[in-house]
Protein backbone atom coordinates (compact mmCIF):
# COMPACT_ATOMS: atom_id res chain seq x y z
CA UNK A 1 0.00 0.00 0.00
CA UNK A 2 2.90 1.91 -0.03
CA UNK A 3 3.48 2.87 -3.41
CA UNK A 4 6.39 5.30 -4.24
CA UNK A 5 5.89 8.76 -4.30
CA UNK A 6 6.55 10.70 -7.56
CA UNK A 7 8.68 13.98 -7.56
CA UNK A 8 7.79 16.14 -10.12
CA UNK A 9 10.62 18.58 -9.28
CA UNK A 10 13.34 15.98 -9.44
CA UNK A 11 15.97 16.52 -11.81
CA UNK A 12 17.76 12.93 -11.05
CA UNK A 13 19.24 11.71 -14.48
CA UNK A 14 19.13 14.63 -16.21
CA UNK A 15 21.44 16.83 -18.19
CA UNK A 16 21.28 20.80 -17.72
CA UNK A 17 23.26 23.61 -19.69
CA UNK A 18 22.84 26.92 -17.81
CA UNK A 19 24.62 30.04 -19.72
CA UNK A 20 25.62 32.64 -17.82
CA UNK A 21 26.28 30.28 -14.57
CA UNK A 22 29.13 32.68 -12.98
CA UNK A 23 27.21 35.04 -11.65
CA UNK A 24 23.35 36.03 -10.76
CA UNK A 25 20.59 34.05 -12.16
CA UNK A 26 23.23 32.06 -13.92
CA UNK A 27 24.34 30.98 -10.98
CA UNK A 28 21.35 30.56 -8.58
CA UNK A 29 19.88 28.50 -11.48
CA UNK A 30 23.02 26.25 -11.45
CA UNK A 31 23.07 25.65 -7.80
CA UNK A 32 19.03 24.74 -7.59
CA UNK A 33 19.38 22.54 -10.54
CA UNK A 34 22.66 20.47 -9.00
CA UNK A 35 20.24 20.41 -5.47
CA UNK A 36 17.21 18.88 -7.78
CA UNK A 37 19.78 15.90 -8.62
CA UNK A 38 20.85 17.23 -11.94
CA UNK A 39 24.54 16.35 -13.91
CA UNK A 40 25.20 20.77 -14.87
CA UNK A 41 27.14 21.81 -17.77
CA UNK A 42 27.93 25.48 -16.89
CA UNK A 43 29.20 27.79 -18.81
CA UNK A 44 30.26 31.86 -18.19
CA UNK A 45 32.69 34.18 -19.50
CA UNK A 46 34.62 35.00 -15.92
CA UNK A 47 36.73 31.57 -15.36
CA UNK A 48 37.14 32.69 -11.45
CA UNK A 49 33.53 33.37 -10.87
CA UNK A 50 32.26 30.30 -12.78
CA UNK A 51 35.06 28.20 -10.88
CA UNK A 52 33.57 29.59 -7.26
CA UNK A 53 29.63 28.27 -8.64
CA UNK A 54 31.48 24.73 -9.61
CA UNK A 55 32.29 24.77 -5.99
CA UNK A 56 28.83 25.35 -4.38
CA UNK A 57 27.35 22.69 -6.94
CA UNK A 58 25.69 19.29 -5.57
CA UNK A 59 29.05 16.87 -4.95
CA UNK A 60 28.72 13.74 -6.51
CA UNK A 61 27.41 14.24 -10.10
CA UNK A 62 29.60 14.83 -13.31
CA UNK A 63 29.37 18.32 -13.53
CA UNK A 64 31.18 20.43 -16.07
CA UNK A 65 32.42 23.82 -16.56
CA UNK A 66 33.68 25.81 -19.29
CA UNK A 67 34.58 29.39 -19.39
CA UNK A 68 33.58 30.81 -22.70
CA UNK A 69 32.02 33.65 -24.94
CA UNK A 70 29.30 32.81 -26.34
CA UNK A 71 29.45 35.72 -29.18
CA UNK A 72 32.84 33.62 -30.20
CA UNK A 73 31.37 31.07 -32.59
CA UNK A 74 34.46 28.85 -31.88
CA UNK A 75 33.30 28.85 -28.03
CA UNK A 76 29.93 27.91 -29.04
CA UNK A 77 31.53 24.76 -31.17
CA UNK A 78 33.58 23.70 -28.39
CA UNK A 79 30.01 23.99 -26.10
CA UNK A 80 28.20 21.96 -28.54
CA UNK A 81 30.97 19.34 -28.34
CA UNK A 82 30.83 18.98 -24.58
CA UNK A 83 27.29 19.15 -24.39
CA UNK A 84 26.88 16.22 -26.80
CA UNK A 85 23.71 15.31 -24.84
CA UNK A 86 21.30 17.53 -22.71
CA UNK A 87 17.74 17.09 -20.93
CA UNK A 88 17.37 21.35 -20.67
CA UNK A 89 19.10 24.63 -21.46
CA UNK A 90 18.72 28.06 -19.60
CA UNK A 91 20.22 30.72 -21.21
CA UNK A 92 21.38 33.35 -18.19
CA UNK A 93 23.95 34.67 -19.88
CA UNK A 94 23.43 38.83 -20.38
CA UNK A 95 24.48 41.88 -20.47
CA UNK A 96 23.37 45.42 -19.86
CA UNK A 97 24.72 49.13 -20.47
CA UNK A 98 23.51 51.92 -18.50
CA UNK A 99 23.04 54.76 -20.90
CA UNK A 100 20.31 57.18 -21.40
CA UNK A 101 18.79 56.57 -25.01
CA UNK A 102 20.44 60.12 -26.27
CA UNK A 103 23.86 59.21 -25.44
CA UNK A 104 23.02 55.10 -26.89
CA UNK A 105 25.54 54.27 -29.53
CA UNK A 106 24.85 51.54 -32.25
CA UNK A 107 28.23 49.72 -31.06
CA UNK A 108 26.72 49.29 -27.31
CA UNK A 109 23.24 48.29 -28.97
CA UNK A 110 25.19 45.61 -31.45
CA UNK A 111 26.66 44.34 -28.07
CA UNK A 112 23.48 43.62 -26.11
CA UNK A 113 22.17 42.54 -28.87
CA UNK A 114 24.64 39.60 -29.72
CA UNK A 115 25.14 38.52 -26.34
CA UNK A 116 21.29 38.77 -24.96
CA UNK A 117 19.76 37.84 -28.74
CA UNK A 118 21.98 36.21 -31.42
CA UNK A 119 24.39 34.19 -29.04
CA UNK A 120 21.45 32.16 -27.30
CA UNK A 121 19.88 31.53 -30.49
CA UNK A 122 23.24 30.24 -32.59
CA UNK A 123 24.04 28.11 -29.45
CA UNK A 124 20.55 26.85 -29.42
CA UNK A 125 20.51 26.02 -32.94
CA UNK A 126 24.01 24.39 -32.54
CA UNK A 127 22.54 22.07 -30.00
CA UNK A 128 19.24 20.97 -32.25
CA UNK A 129 21.72 20.79 -35.38
CA UNK A 130 23.81 18.37 -33.60
CA UNK A 131 20.70 16.18 -31.81
CA UNK A 132 21.96 17.09 -28.38
CA UNK A 133 19.26 18.83 -27.28
CA UNK A 134 15.75 17.69 -26.16
CA UNK A 135 13.77 19.97 -27.80
CA UNK A 136 11.00 20.44 -25.55
CA UNK A 137 13.71 22.12 -22.55
CA UNK A 138 14.58 25.39 -23.37
CA UNK A 139 14.15 28.54 -21.07
CA UNK A 140 15.69 31.91 -21.96
CA UNK A 141 15.75 34.23 -18.98
CA UNK A 142 16.60 37.63 -18.56
CA UNK A 143 17.50 39.38 -15.53
CA UNK A 144 17.85 43.15 -17.60
CA UNK A 145 15.82 45.57 -17.01
CA UNK A 146 15.21 49.17 -17.18
CA UNK A 147 14.42 52.49 -15.18
CA UNK A 148 10.86 53.47 -15.00
CA UNK A 149 10.40 55.99 -12.52
CA UNK A 150 11.91 59.16 -12.35
CA UNK A 151 15.55 59.18 -10.28
CA UNK A 152 18.38 61.46 -11.26
CA UNK A 153 20.27 58.75 -12.33
CA UNK A 154 18.23 57.52 -14.94
CA UNK A 155 17.32 60.93 -16.33
CA UNK A 156 18.84 62.14 -20.03
CA UNK A 157 20.91 65.54 -20.00
CA UNK A 158 18.41 68.04 -21.23
CA UNK A 159 19.14 70.33 -23.87
CA UNK A 160 20.09 73.83 -23.05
Amino acid sequence: MNAPVHDPFTLKGKTILVTGASSGLGRQTAITCAQRGARLIITGRDAKRLEETYTRLKKGADHVQMSADLTSSVDRERLATIASSVNGLVHCAGQQKHCPIRQLSEQAMTDMYAINFLAPVMLTQRLLQTGALDTERVHHFSALHGCTHRHSRCRAPTRQ
